[in-house]
């Protein structure tokens, strides 16, 4: 669900970023700093789903030997 509202936060914010702000009552510097945010998160989550896919496949490595 945070990915879809991200998603249309920036769509929103890229189209016309007066309307957005007006909209939300936060300043441009506001927004762009929950932008940075969300990329760390996304981020942070894709580095976790790859640690976990590299455990699972060294395990089954592993077990094969």
């Amino acid at each position: 669900v945070g990915t879809v509202l991200n998603v249309l936060n920036t769509l929103s914010f890229i189209l016309n970023p007066q309307w957005f702000t007006d909209q939300t009552g936060m300043s441009l510097s506001w927004l762009l700093a929950l932008d940075a945010i969300n990329l760390g998160v996304i981020i942070v989550i894709c580095l976790c789903a790859l640690f976990a896919l590299y455990r699972r496949i060294a395990r089954i490595e592993n077990k094969m030997q």
